[in-house]
C-alpha cells in the first residue's frame, strides 16, 4: 500500500501538511480565509444563541440538551469556533513551521506532527459535518418537517454551513475518521437511554423524544433503530462527506490545473501533489 493510501485510510490524526487546517485552496492569501472563518463562526454562534433563546425564553423549556439535533448544532458551532481560532493562531504565529525535514538515507522525508488543537479541529470537522447531514436528512424524512425559524436554522442552515465549510476549507476527510462521528452518536445513544430510564421528559412533557426510539412501548425496535442510527446511518453519512470531499478535490484539480494547484496555498511545501489530488483507496 502506498504512503498516500495508508494516510487516506488511517483513523489516526496525522497529516503531512499542517497548512491545510488553516488555509483554503481557493484563496491566494490567508487573510481572506481567516475573515471567512470569523464570519462563519459569528453566524453559527448567532444562530445558536437564537435557538437557545427560543427554547429557554420563548418556549419556556429547559430541555434543550436532550435532543440530538441540539447536540449536533452545538458541536457544529464549537467546530466553527475552534476552526476560527486555529486559523487566527496560525496567522498570528510568525515562528510557525509547517514542515520539518528528516533525512533517511539519500532521501529527505517531509514529516509533520499536528498540534493538539489541529487534531481537535480535525475531529470536530469530521464529526460536525457528518452529523449535520445526518440530522437534516432524518428530520425532513422522518420527523415533523415544520417550516419555522428554529427548524430551518437547525435542519437546513446547519447543512448549508457544513457543506460550505467542507468545500471552502482545505481540511481533509479520511474514511476511517468515521470513528469520531460514530463515537459521538454512541455517546448520545447512551445518554438517551439513561435519560429515558431515569424518567426524563421531552420539551412538552412527552416520555418519548423520538418515535423510532420508543422504549416505553416497543423497546426491541427502539434498540434496532438505535443500532441502525449509530452503526449504519452515521457511517453512511460520513462516507457521503468523504465523497463530497473527493468531489471538491476533483473540482479543485480541474479548475486550477496541476501547475496552479501545486503553487496554491494548500499545496505549498508538499513534495508530491498527488498525495492530495490523486490519492486512491
Amino acid at each position: 500500500m502506498s504512503p498516500g493510501c495508508r494516510e487516506e485510510c488511517s483513523p489516526r490524526l496525522r497529516y503531512h501538511d499542517r497548512s491545510v487546517f488553516s488555509r483554503s485552496p481557493w484563496c491566494s492569501g490567508q487573510v481572506a480565509f481567516v475573515l471567512y472563518r470569523v464570519l462563519v463562526a459569528l453566524v453559527t454562534v448567532t444562530i445558536l444563541m437564537f435557538l437557545l433563546c427560543n427554547y429557554y425564553i420563548t418556549d419556556g423549556s429547559s430541555r434543550w440538551p436532550v435532543y440530538l439535533t441540539n447536540w449536533c448544532f452545538s458541536i457544529l458551532a464549537l467546530h466553527t469556533i475552534v476552526a476560527m481560532s486555529v486559523s487566527i493562531a496560525v496567522y498570528c504565529r510568525s515562528d510557525y513551521t509547517e514542515f520539518s525535514t528528516e533525512t533517511t538515507g539519500d532521501e529527505s522525508v517531509v514529516t509533520n506532527n499536528l498540534t493538539w488543537y489541529q487534531k481537535a479541529h480535525w475531529m470536530l470537522h469530521s464529526t460536525s459535518i457528518t452529523m449535520a447531514f445526518l440530522v437534516t436528512t432524518l428530520y425532513w424524512a422522518l420527523d415533523k418537517r415544520e417550516f419555522k425559524p428554529s427548524s430551518i436554522n437547525e435542519h437546513i442552515l446547519n447543512s448549508v454551513i457544513a457543506l460550505l465549510d467542507l468545500f471552502v476549507s482545505g481540511t481533509p476527510v479520511r474514511v476511517l475518521h468515521m470513528v469520531y462521528p460514530v463515537a459521538f452518536a454512541m455517546v448520545y445513544a447512551a445518554f438517551y437511554v439513561i435519560y429515558w430510564a431515569t424518567g426524563g421528559k421531552g420539551k412538552n412533557g412527552e416520555v418519548v423524544l423520538y418515535k423510532l426510539w420508543d422504549f416505553e412501548n416497543d423497546p426491541k425496535m427502539a434498540i434496532v433503530y438505535m443500532v441502525l442510527l449509530v452503526f449504519v446511518a452515521t457511517p453512511f453519512f460520513h462516507l457521503l462527506t468523504y465523497g463530497l470531499h473527493r468531489l471538491k478535490v476533483v473540482i479543485f484539480a480541474k479548475t486550477l490545473g496541476r501547475e496552479a494547484g501545486a503553487n496554491s496555498p494548500l499545496r505549498r511545501g508538499q513534495r508530491d501533489y498527488k498525495l492530495y489530488v490523486e490519492t486512491a483507496l
